[in-house]
């Protein structure tokens, strides 16, 4: 990895992806509402979308994170491996604190359309939950993830590639009734800032251990 990388700049194309993603999906919310936006998008289903939305949020993330934490391990240093770790436990206490403090009574979509009385369309295996719905932690880490990945390489393609996982990873969550838009928008903003922060925190940081090969 690159420590003296502008991280915008240099994967572009990611960011792309990901203020498109904010911008529709702060002004969808904004138009049509909250509650309206996630009836709508439940409206639109397909066997196909079911089982790959269900999938893809049950064990996407133990793939991309054990994928990730193989590749670093056995080509990059520490440095690049305490950073993935930190901003992976800093993203996990920030969403934590914030679902548990400011957002405990703020229900799930399907605890919550279901006390007014309105059926979604729910997956068979994909269990319900009641609190904490924002900010959606699977699109935080996915988010923090993809552009981890994206830092690691030059290549334009796998930051197109790694925007898509990233946005699918958030839809899914909404899809399968486990948030509102408006929670994955939370939580890929945290996850972006979180492995941001931390790269910036390691850029000076040189030391012979943690610039020593992990294997």
């Amino acid at each position: 990895m690159d420590f003296n990388q502008d991280i915008i700049k240099n994967n572009s194309f990611f960011f792309t992806f990901f203020f498109l993603f904010l911008l529709l999906g702060l002004g969808s919310t904004e138009y049509f509402g909250r509650d309206n936006l996630h009836l709508i998008i439940n409206k639109y289903h397909s066997p196909f979308f079911d089982l790959f939305f269900k999938y893809l949020s049950k064990i996407g993330p133990i793939i991309f994170i054990a994928s990730i934490l193989f590749y670093v391990i056995k080509n990059t240093k520490y440095k690049v491996l305490f950073l993935l770790l930190s901003a992976y436990l800093f993203n996990f206490v920030i969403t934590t604190f914030i679902k548990r403090t400011f957002f405990i009574h703020v229900h799930r979509p399907t605890y919550y359309f279901s006390q007014k009385g309105v059926d979604l369309h729910l997956i068979d295996g994909v269990s319900s939950q009641i609190p904490y719905t924002f900010p959606s932690g699977h699109t935080s880490e996915s988010f923090l993830l993809m552009l981890f990945i994206c830092m690691l390489s030059s290549s334009k393609w796998l930051q197109i590639i790694s925007g898509c996982i990233a946005i699918s990873m958030a839809f899914s969550r909404v899809y399968l009734s486990k948030h509102f838009f408006i929670d994955t928008i939370g939580g890929a903003l945290i996850g972006v800032f979180s492995i941001t922060f931390m790269y910036y925190f390691y850029q000076n940081k040189n030391s012979a251990f943690l610039d020593r090969k992990i294997i």
